[in-house]
């Protein structure tokens, strides 16, 4: 739940603030102006719900909050909001359907199961675009099952969103008040299931932009890269019997690299070569810098016996 609260609060950066305070401005004067307002009134709520499948994929993907670009407002560059809105109308129109034919329980049967799946559907469409796959039991009872315990906080944050909202509608307080806690739940949310998406990236197969791992072999190999150019350069000049400047290059090295693991790869390295004197100097050396309880120093010690 704390993890979840986190990707939640994600919806409080500069980028998704500075919005939700242009947007309540914007909504708060197209209400005051009557049916003269209802052009913008409706741009804003498409801005809005764009935005909020942009911050729902963004965080998935590992990325902070983006700002709402021009590209985006775009309806032919995001449509998924318009997907949602197809998938609910044919949520509805089947819900109709079963009323007329086989009377109110089972239409409301399958509209607490499609509202039971709806978080699920609202994740299928912003990650695969698929409207119609938004629209499948299966898809989205797989993304609900692989989500496992944080689907039902999830389910009950969008209902506990919609309540709240509702509240404060109702309430006696200011309407910009009401229209930014409205916004700021509906990103939260946003971000809550796509943070959740991010964490079980691994059991949805889902090939995110930035993820911990992905960053962690990146710096691994960085430092790879920078230690095989190091110990390239002292070999050359072990190669060329310039001991003495392979030393103070080996000793620079060693100042500027503090991790006894390092040390002890350079050794094992540098045990390679046909000329030894570095690497017996290098053992003499990194005898004298390590605690006689470091393991590393008993290894030294344990293979000078042998």
């Amino acid at each position: 739940m704390l993890r979840l609260a986190a990707h939640a609060a994600r919806a409080a950066a500069p980028a998704p603030l500075l919005f939700v305070a242009c947007a309540t401005a914007g909504f708060t004067l197209a209400l005051q102006a009557g049916l003269l307002g209802l052009p913008l009134l409706a741009i804003l709520a498409s801005w809005s719900a764009k935005y909020a499948f942009v911050l729902l994929e963004a965080t998935a993907h590992g990325q902070p909050p983006p700002i709402l670009s021009i590209e985006r407002v775009n309806p032919f560059d995001e449509w998924r909001p318009l997907g949602a809105l197809f998938v609910a109308g044919a949520i509805v129109g089947v819900a109709g359907v079963l009323r007329s034919t086989f009377g109110p329980a089972p239409a409301l049967a399958f509209s607490a199961a499609a509202l039971a799946l709806a978080p699920a559907s609202v994740a299928v469409l912003a990650i695969e675009g698929d409207a119609f796959r938004a629209l499948h039991p299966g898809a989205c009872v797989d993304v609900a099952r692989r989500l496992g315990g944080a689907y039902v906080a999830i389910a009950l944050a969008a209902a506990g969103a919609v309540l709240l909202t509702a509240s404060l509608a109702r309430a006696a307080i200011p309407l910009p008040a009401t229209i930014g806690a409205g916004l700021l739940l509906l990103f939260g949310w946003a971000t809550m299931l796509g943070g959740a998406l991010h964490d079980r990236r691994d059991a949805l197969g889902l090939d995110v932009v930035v993820a911990p791992e992905r960053e962690a072999a990146r710096a691994r190999a960085g430092e790879q890269r920078d230690f095989d150019r190091d110990v390239d350069a002292i070999y050359a000049l072990v190669r060329a019997r310039r001991i003495e400047a392979a030393w103070q290059m080996t000793e620079r090295w060693l100042a500027a690299n503090r991790d006894p693991r390092s040390w002890a790869a350079l050794l094992e390295r540098a045990s390679q070569w046909e000329d030894a004197r570095i690497a017996a100097r290098l053992r003499r050396e990194l005898l004298a810098r390590l605690h006689p309880d470091d393991p590393a120093r008993r290894s030294l010690q344990d293979h000078d016996e042998r």
